[in-house]
């Protein structure tokens, strides 16, 4: 019988940084040895360092379908790119690149693109905030499910107050965390490739 599942494992693995077998109940207990003292409460162990890229991945699987992970690709690179537009628009503002435009025209161009960012922007957040969400409950539903479905005597073995923190303090960090770092990295990542592109074309 498996005392968690292996939906459940990458929400620990994330959430506290434990590692989570999920297979027999042999190689549990090798993970997870006994006290010196003879009691039954097993030590917690803990892995260190960075997050792994596959829990990452788990979280970026639950945000939604492939379609969904698509558009908000999509719109990042469209925020970034209006980003990006603003400082090569300037660029041929004060170069008066277009010799057509008056400075009202320049104006205009660059007052749109400003709008047009701020409102792409905006409905970014609200998908990724959606998206995060989306995934955070799945995750913490998978979680909650293994833990009902676990053996007794793992309730006999673990303390009740680790198992609280799973659903507490560390499906938090999930929450507030890791949708953030996802976030962040596709977002400033898009910002990077589109500042040397942009920085390339008007050279």
């Amino acid at each position: 019988t498996r005392s968690f599942s292996d939906k459940a494992a990458p929400l620990a693995a994330a959430a506290a940084g434990i590692s989570v077998g999920g297979r027999a109940a042999s190689a549990a207990k090798k993970k997870h040895a006994s006290t010196d003292t003879g009691n039954t409460i097993t030590k917690e162990a803990r892995s260190e360092g960075a997050i792994s890229s596959k829990t990452y991945w788990t979280y970026i699987k639950n945000m939604g379908s492939a379609t969904t992970l698509a558009g908000l690709f999509c719109m990042a690179v469209f925020e970034r790119s209006l980003n990006v537009s603003t400082s090569v628009w300037l660029a041929l503002w004060s170069e008066n690149h277009f010799k057509t435009l008056n400075q009202g025209d320049y104006l205009g161009v660059y007052a749109g693109i400003g709008l047009s960012q701020a409102a792409v922007s905006w409905v970014r957040t609200f998908a990724w905030a959606l998206a995060s969400l989306a995934a955070a409950n799945t995750l913490h539903l998978g979680l909650f499910k293994a833990t009902l479905t676990t053996r007794l005597s793992f309730f006999d073995t673990t303390p009740l107050g680790r198992v609280i923190q799973r659903f507490t303090k560390d499906t938090a960090v999930l929450d507030n965390t890791l949708g953030q770092s996802v976030s962040g990295f596709v977002s400033f990542g898009v910002l990077l490739i589109g500042t040397l592109a942009g920085m390339a074309w008007v050279m």
